[in-house]
């Protein structure tokens, strides 16, 4: 539902070296890094297209690129960059599962 809880499922997908482990499908989160000061903060999510370039929304379908040279390169997106995750192809075990199975949500439930 939110991209907080959009981020806590899936697999991990690394987004080093220009984000070439990514594939068509992919979830990438924005937000804030971790630091010793903040816990992450993920607040926006995206769908990784294929050379780049992600879809997401923010009051209107957006594609941006994390291609600096590109034209639709966006450099508030590409800052705040935080992971990206896997759900397509996932077993079941890491993939779509009901909030309530997932240890985040029962324990901050009554939070």
């Amino acid at each position: 539902r939110d991209a907080s809880q959009q981020a806590a499922i899936g697999e991990p997908i690394s987004i080093e070296e220009n984000f070439k482990h990514l594939r068509k499908g992919d979830l990438v989160f924005f937000g804030r890094k971790a630091t010793a000061e903040k816990k992450e903060r993920i607040t926006h999510v995206g769908i990784y297209i294929d050379s780049l370039r992600f879809m997401h929304e923010g009051g209107d379908v957006r594609i941006n690129s994390f291609d600096l040279q590109a034209p639709d390169f966006s450099e508030f997106r590409a800052k705040s960059v935080v992971r990206a995750a896997r759900i397509i192809g996932v077993g079941e075990e890491r993939g779509v599962r009901r909030l309530k199975s997932i240890p985040y949500f029962i324990s901050n439930e009554n939070q």
